[in-house]
C-alpha cells in the first residue's frame, strides 16, 4: 500500500514539475459581436464556422436580429513567436460546435469542449492542426467574479516538443479532462 501511494505521489509531482515548467499564457478572450483587435484575425482563422454558424441561424433559427451582420461567437487565443513563425492557437464559441462540459449549480465559470485550431504561419506557408479543448468561460467584467489568473483557459507551448498545451483551471486547479495536448511539428 505504501509502495502504491509512493509511486502515486512520484508520478503527481513529476506531472506537476512538467507542467510549472512550462510558461503558461492565459487565452486572452475576444467577441464577434463586439469586435476588438484579435477580431479580425479569428475571423480569418475560423471564417468557414463563423459562416456555417451565421446560416444556422439565418436559415435553421430564422433569428431576426442575424439576419445582417454576425451571429453570436466567442474566442480565446494567444500568439507565441518562434524564429519567423507565428503560432497562432485559437478556440472558437458558437452554438452548434460545443458540448457542454461537467459544470455545476455552483458553479461560477462554466466551460464547454470547443474546436480548436492552432495556425502556424511564416516563410514556409500557413499549416492548421485542429481538436477539441476545453473553453471556460469566467466572467471577467461582473462584480465579484473569480480571479481570471486562476479561473481561465491557459495554453502553453513547448518547442522541443513541438507541442501546444491548452489546459483549463477553476481556483488554481486544473479541471478534470481539460488539458489538450496537440503535435503541431
Amino acid at each position: 500500500m505504501l509502495k502504491r501511494f509512493l509511486g502515486f505521489a512520484a508520478v503527481t509531482l513529476a506531472l506537476t514539475g512538467a507542467a510549472a515548467a512550462q510558461d503558461w499564457k492565459a487565452m486572452t478572450f475576444s467577441d464577434l459581436l463586439q469586435p476588438s483587435a484579435a477580431t479580425p484575425q479569428m475571423a480569418q482563422i475560423w471564417a468557414d464556422v463563423i459562416d456555417s454558424n451565421n446560416r444556422y441561424f439565418r436559415e435553421t433559427l430564422k433569428e431576426e436580429r442575424f439576419m445582417k451582420g454576425n451571429a453570436p461567437a466567442q474566442f480565446l487565443s494567444h500568439t507565441f513567436t518562434e524564429g519567423a513563425e507565428q503560432i497562432t492557437v485559437s478556440l472558437i464559441s458558437v452554438a452548434r460546435d460545443c458540448d457542454g462540459g461537467a459544470n455545476s449549480f455552483s458553479s461560477t465559470d462554466l466551460h464547454s469542449i470547443c474546436p480548436v485550431r492552432v495556425t502556424v504561419t511564416g516563410p514556409q506557408g500557413t499549416k492548421t492542426t485542429r481538436s477539441k479543448a476545453c473553453f471556460l468561460y469566467a466572467y471577467q467584467d461582473v462584480p465579484d467574479a473569480p480571479d481570471p489568473r486562476t479561473n481561465a483557459t491557459f495554453v502553453a507551448y513547448d518547442e522541443k516538443q513541438g507541442a501546444v498545451t491548452i489546459r483549463a483551471l477553476r481556483n488554481g486547479r486544473p479541471v478534470r479532462d481539460c488539458t489538450t495536448t496537440m503535435k503541431i511539428r
